[in-house]
């Protein structure tokens, strides 16, 4: 298996997660053009399926619209974690001028804009962007439901946390982060988005706790002020190799730079 891995100040990661040559499942996490964290994410199946995990601020999006046209203009699914700037505007953006991308769905686990105003008016802006963006396109996207499973190319998307709108005060949206596992035919990975330690406790209490293990894991709110930092999930999470916090090595692995899809 091969590992490319962005250290400070690359342009983005490449993890070959399953490397027979007819069989490559491409995971790229893309560095934003902000000075500030974001999450980007892009995986490209063997039967060339795309896939997208958030995208990153405004400012990001003519970069994904570019890396993206690179892999065919095509998005199979795009999941989106949470709806805060740093996540969901760059898909705002794009659904506002997508050019000539194409976008099958979009999955999300947004709370109610009613419910945003209340506990994290702040954001208020980046929500209503997004649902007018929508709305405007003539595009619809899927509430998911806890335990929905999405199977492409192999690959199994489920749904083991959404938003929970009881969990208020503090980090109110981080701890309605939607919390996904994709299980490809050799190995797994679990993305947490910016879930906190309130909703990372619910997680392991909740009914899917089991499904958890996994191969590798993104690290929730980009390594820092996370759930990650309590030693329950990382016990629960056994054998993980982190993602998104600067290390994403396995043993004897070659890393090398890669600066282009």
């Amino acid at each position: 298996m091969k590992i490319i891995i962005r250290l400070t100040f690359l342009l983005l990661v490449t993890i070959t997660l399953f490397s027979c040559e007819t069989n490559k499942y491409t995971l790229w996490q893309l560095e934003t053009v902000t000075p500030h964290q974001a999450n980007l994410y892009v995986m490209r199946t063997p039967n060339n399926k795309t896939i997208v995990i958030d995208g990153g601020w405004k400012q990001d999006a003519p970069y994904m619209k570019g890396f993206l046209a690179a892999l065919g203009n095509h998005v199979d699914i795009w999941l989106i974690s949470h709806p805060h700037l740093d996540h969901v505007n760059a898909l705002t953006e794009i659904l506002k001028q997508p050019g000539g991308l194409t976008i099958d769905q979009i999955w999300v686990s947004f709370p109610t804009v009613e419910w945003i105003k209340k506990y994290e008016k702040q954001y208020e802006a980046d929500i209503m962007g997004f649902h007018d963006a929508i709305n405007k396109s003539g595009k619809e996207f899927t509430q998911v439901e806890l335990g929905d499973v999405f199977e492409i190319d192999n690959v199994t998307i489920e749904v083991l946390g959404i938003m929970n709108p009881e969990i208020t005060s503090p980090n109110a949206i981080n701890n309605s982060c939607m919390v996904f596992k994709m299980n490809l035919p050799n190995t797994s990975l679990l993305f947490l988005g910016d879930l906190g330690y309130e909703g990372g406790e619910k997680l392991l209490a909740g009914a899917f706790s089991s499904k958890l293990p996994s191969d590798y894991v993104q690290m929730a709110h980009h390594g820092q002020q996370g759930v990650y930092t309590r030693p329950l999930i990382l016990n629960f999470v056994c054998g993980l190799h982190p993602i998104g916090c600067g290390i994403m090595t396995k043993a004897k692995e070659k890393i090398a730079v890669h600066g282009k899809p």
